[in-house]
């Protein structure tokens, strides 16, 4: 299985900001739950591929500029 995670939270955020949106404004552009929003930038969460493509979309970015992909083994 592969995850998505959030390389640095606080350059998320701040294209976020620049973008003028705040993190509010910004779960329901994207259409999710602001506490969704915030445990992923707290690193708490991991967001779908969907959720990360529409994310890094939005900020005009691509999603490797925020994420980083990491292999799990389940046993």
């Amino acid at each position: 299985m592969t995850k998505l995670l959030l390389k640095n939270s606080d350059e998320l955020r701040s294209h976020i900001a620049l973008k003028g949106h705040s993190l509010k404004s910004f779960s329901d552009l994207l259409g999710v739950n602001n506490n969704y929003l915030s445990a992923i930038l707290k690193k708490r969460r991991h967001p779908s591929p969907m959720l990360a493509k529409k994310i890094s979309n939005e900020l005009d970015s691509k999603i490797e500029d925020f994420f980083y992909t990491e292999i799990v083994h389940k046993s």
